[in-house]
């Protein structure tokens, strides 16, 4: 479910008939912002009759600061003009178990479909990733959309923000549905429906896009270096180039990583819990590969007399006075991170790096987009400021303005794993408005 759409309530005539999701963050979040007439929770136990649904209607307890079930809410054909849905993509991105429609959690779109049977909606908008297209994706969605009867079906090519203005790489699919009754005319066909379609989309498109440090600075959203004057960490810049620019040989701990701890102050390393993780750390899998890619890198370096080893990030984040030891706590991350600067010039101002992603998965951009935004987007760290994108920053980037919400209603790992989820407002917004110019007026 689209949970973070712009106010609905404040378009003329426009009222939220129902929204449904079955985590209660979401719906705090729900009843704070978008005031539907019936909030309803997990839609998997929905009950769907021929021209109805039926579903458990949440209701907030305000004494008690909990949920309750209060009764059923029945939503009948007719009510609902359009519909938007986003299903979950764990079955069909890459980030997921690929599992597609043998998953668990692909069962909710197959919901959707009967939800979309039982109410007839003039209009329908769903996203989801493009992976959902692949081991025949396609077909199986024609042929759900086919069984529904009277309704012209788009699928559009995957659509970014960036396309759109805002500077994120995030590729969605999004299908529009058109019941043919509710057209201004009738007789369209599908094929005409692509044609204007991509007219439509064409027109809105933006030309250029802004990088995003300029995007969230003109949001009034900067991110900005931590600039602390004479605070530098002492050690940090007194370190001194390892030869080689290898980091974490088994005969030496990370001298590049130093750690701040009472233990180390007091030369007692081997009470230092840092290091004794990063120890255990050195043994896995993923840092074997991670070395391996450096030994490459150096050897290049080392084979080429004109090149010069660069200097690691974390020397050049202390001389710059960036607060990184207090952001980078994970030893895995610290490791990708000194990889990444022996290999690419991470201290420019547009470099944003995705530390929940693995390397080989276009983890860091350099071309002024940030990656998508995931669930995980707390951890889409900025290394030329030496900060990670804030909430805010985040809701930015996915074409919102944070000041029009609250958001002390949920906690912020809540609010980061809600936006991360949301569809982008600028593209859905496109779409809904290209399908609402065909509709004609009344129901």
């Amino acid at each position: 479910m689209q949970q973070l759409l712009e106010h609905t309530d404040r378009i003329p005539g426009m009222e939220v008939v129902f929204m449904a999701d079955k985590e209660p963050a979401v719906q705090s979040w729900i009843r704070a912002h978008n005031n539907p007439a019936h909030l309803f929770g997990d839609m998997s136990i929905r009950l769907y009759k021929p021209t109805a649904i039926v579903n458990k209607c949440m209701k907030s307890v305000e004494s008690l600061g909990k949920q309750s079930t209060e009764g059923l809410a029945i939503t009948r054909r007719g009510d609902v003009d359009i519909y938007t849905c986003g299903f979950p993509c764990t079955p069909f991105s890459a980030k997921g178990m690929c599992r597609g429609w043998d998953d668990e959690n692909s069962k909710l779109f197959f919901c959707t479909v009967d939800t979309l049977k039982s109410l007839r909606p003039r209009m329908f908008v769903l996203e989801n990733v493009r992976g959902i297209l692949s081991n025949h994706g396609e077909g199986m969605l024609r042929e759900k959309f086919h069984q529904l009867g009277g309704y012209l079906v788009w699928f559009g090519k995957a659509l970014s923000p960036s396309h759109f203005g805002v500077p994120q790489h995030r590729e969605r699919l999004y299908i529009l549905g058109l019941r043919q009754d509710a057209l201004k005319h009738p007789t369209m066909t599908e094929r005409v429906l692509k044609k204007y379609m991509k007219a439509f989309i064409n027109a809105a498109s933006a030309p250029d896009v802004q990088s995003w440090v300029e995007f969230v600075r003109d949001a009034g959203w900067p991110i900005e270096a931590d600039q602390h004057g004479n605070d530098v960490d002492a050690k940090l810049a007194a370190i001194e180039i390892v030869a080689s620019g290898i980091c974490c040989l088994p005969s030496r701990l990370c001298t590049i990583h130093p750690c701040k701890c009472a233990g180390c102050d007091r030369g007692k390393t081997l009470a230092c819990k840092w290091r004794k993780n990063h120890r255990l750390h050195m043994l896995t899998k993923r840092f074997k590969l991670l070395r391996h890619r450096m030994l490459q890198a150096t050897r290049t370096i080392h084979k080429d007399k004109t090149l010069m080893s660069p200097e690691s990030y974390f020397i050049i984040a202390a001389r710059k006075g960036l607060r990184v030891n207090q952001s980078m706590t994970s030893p895995s991350k610290r490791s990708t991170l000194h990889i990444l600067s022996q290999e690419r010039v991470l201290m420019k101002k547009d470099v944003i790096l995705d530390l929940s992603q693995s390397l080989g998965r276009n983890a860091l951009r350099d071309d002024g987009l940030v990656g998508a935004l995931a669930c995980g987007c707390t951890q889409m760290f900025a290394p030329y400021f030496g900060k990670s994108l804030s909430i805010q920053q985040c809701m930015v980037l996915q074409g919102m303005d944070p000041s029009a919400y609250d958001l002390n209603i949920v906690s912020e790992t809540a609010m980061f794993r809600l936006v991360g989820s949301a569809m982008c407002v600028p593209v859905v917004g496109t779409v809904i408005a290209a399908g609402m110019q065909l509709l004609r007026a009344g129901g």
